[in-house]
């Protein structure tokens, strides 16, 4: 879910067709949907039972809002930041694909 999140963030800071589609479909994928495909952005379609109420509360805030406290600790933070990273490495070193792809 967090590596779904990282790419739901750059596809929202992108623009173009292709993207607003697979963003379209990353959506259906974090949040509830109705039966129009209209996403309600405050119900995640996953319920976590990590270990601690802190652990359990990042890793919903990271999912609603897509941003790290950079001061943070925890597991979900570091693996969020890790995939944000190398999504913005696979931007740089694959220039002429992304531009296909408008990420």
């Amino acid at each position: 879910m967090l590596l779904l999140r990282a790419f739901y963030k750059r596809c929202k800071q992108s623009k173009g067709e292709q993207v607003k589609t697979t963003e379209k479909q990353i959506e259906q994928c974090i949040w509830e949907t109705d039966a129009f495909k209209k996403v309600n952005m405050e119900v995640l379609k996953i319920e976590s039972e990590v270990g601690t109420d802190d652990d359990k509360d990042e890793f919903l805030r990271i999912l609603r809002t897509g941003e790290v406290d950079k001061k943070s600790k925890s597991g979900y933070a570091k693996n969020y930041l890790f995939f944000e990273e190398k999504i913005n490495e696979f931007r740089f070193e694959y220039l002429d694909i992304i531009y296909q792809l408008e990420l």
